[in-house]
């Protein structure tokens, strides 16, 4: 019984240790920053698929994309943008400001790309703005993607431990109540 406590123990510290390796801290002024908001002026651009590149888009400025993104002839709506800039890798901060179409989580996702994600969403036609910091030099290659919601295996690995502990815990208790 003990031993099952430990090894739950042993997972959970290293689940644990794990989550914050893969934690990226960015330093805002001197990483390059990616920022979602509202349009700007720079340069416009259509989204038509869930992953397109956009080569030598300016930094410093905003740069708007529409969503034109279509599936079975209906517009499609997008919770979640990964922005992946070429090169790298880069301590990145990540940054949603006011009036951006997605007013939730940004984060770095990968060495190189920044994910904004929200409950709220870009809608079809909607139009939003990204500005890429003039740090990434005076032009930048970028992929927007969108990913399919499926859980990383950190994710469900956490969940397992969990509901290992948890039945583990049940069984723990109904051997007690029944001595």
């Amino acid at each position: 019984m003990k031993r099952s406590s430990y090894i739950l123990g042993f997972l959970a510290v290293a689940l644990l240790l794990l989550s914050a390796g893969s934690v990226v801290k960015a330093d805002g002024l001197l990483d390059p920053k990616i920022a979602l908001g509202p349009t700007g002026s720079c340069s416009e651009n259509n989204q038509n698929s869930f992953t397109q590149s956009f080569p030598e888009l300016e930094t410093g400025c905003v740069n708007d994309f529409t969503n034109n993104i279509t599936s079975d002839d209906e517009g499609v709506t997008l919770f979640k943008l990964v922005v992946t800039v070429a090169g790298g890798p880069f301590a990145l901060t990540c940054d949603v400001l006011e009036g951006a179409p997605l007013q939730g989580s940004s984060f770095q996702s990968s060495p190189n790309s920044c994910t904004f994600e929200a409950s709220d969403a870009i809608t079809p036609g909607l139009t939003y703005g990204l500005t890429f910091d003039p740090a990434f030099g005076p032009f930048v290659d970028v992929t927007l993607s969108q990913d399919v919601i499926t859980p990383e295996p950190a994710t469900l690995l956490l969940f397992g431990t969990g509901f290992m502990a948890f039945v583990a815990n049940k069984k723990r208790l109904n051997t007690v109540k029944s001595l």
